[in-house]
Formats: C-alpha cells, sequence, structure tokens
C-alpha cells in the first residue's frame, strides 16, 4: 500500500505592531500575488490575527523558508530577538524512513538548523569510532550531510 508523508509544525511571533502586522501582511500578500506556487507551499500555512504572526502547517512546509521569511522580520523589526521553529516528519504507514523531525533557530544575524536523521547518523558515527568496531575506519572518514547544521 501507498503511505502519506507530512510534515507538521506550528510556531508563533507574538505581540506585532500595527507596523510589524501591516509588513506581514504585505509580505504574505507578495508572495502570494507573485504566482510562485513552490514558494507560497513552501511557506505553508502563514496568517496574522489578533497581533500574532502565526506560521503553520499539517502536511507540508519547507522551514527554510518560514525561517527566512522569520529572519526578515526580525531583520526589520526586532534584530535582538530570535524565533525557533520545531517540526515533525510523520507517515500514514509504519515506514522507517517516515519519521523525524529537526528545528530551527532564528536570529537577525542567521539561521542554524538541525535534522533528526543527520544528529542520529553523526552519534552513529561517533560511536563506531569510539567502540573501534570493524567499520570504524570507515566511519571516521564519512561526512554526514547536514550534521553540522547550517548557519548564515
Amino acid at each position: 500500500r501507498m503511505a502519506d508523508y507530512y510534515m507538521s509544525y506550528s510556531a508563533e511571533i507574538k505581540g506585532l505592531t500595527e507596523e510589524e502586522s501591516k509588513w506581514a501582511h504585505s509580505r504574505i500578500k507578495e508572495i502570494n500575488d507573485a504566482g510562485d506556487e513552490d514558494a507560497v507551499c513552501d511557506l505553508g500555512e502563514v496568517e496574522v490575527v489578533d497581533g500574532v504572526l502565526w506560521f503553520h502547517g499539517q502536511e507540508s512546509g519547507d522551514p527554510e523558508a518560514v525561517a527566512e521569511f522569520a529572519r526578515d522580520f526580525l531583520k526589520r523589526f526586532r534584530p535582538r530577538d530570535s524565533f525557533a521553529l520545531e517540526y515533525a516528519y510523520t507517515c500514514s504507514r509504519p515506514r522507517l524512513d517516515g519519521f523525524g523531525g529537526g528545528a530551527v533557530l532564528v536570529t537577525a544575524e542567521g539561521i542554524e538548523c538541525v535534522e533528526t536523521a543527520a544528529w542520529v547518523a553523526e552519534r552513529r558515527r561517533e560511536h563506531e569510532i569510539r567502540r573501534g568496531g570493524a567499520d570504524a575506519k570507515r566511519a571516521s572518514r564519512q561526512h554526514t550531510p547536514g550534521s553540522e547544521g547550517r548557519t548564515e
């Protein structure tokens, strides 16, 4: 049977001023009006409700697209603040590749990301090296993409 894969998240920036709310509405409209369906889908759902900028998704989205939006906001309005987003990968069936997640920390200066799959792979590699197992030499030469996170 086919399986459905999902990515879910929910995070917010509270206490928006009128100017911040106007900017967020304008930016959301700009992205929607650009006609780039990928950009709209990548951002998932983003709303401004009662002074709260709310990012959420139940099926899909791109944490980096959300992070870039949040970074633009922080750079413009709150350069000393931070924004955090945790997300989960889930699956409708118990597939080995169907579960995981990650986290993103955003400041005006940069974006840092970590994915659970990369973290687990790196911890396993370190374990193999420490125990000196048969795979230790190979593990010491391997690089796990994404294990170091991303900083801009």
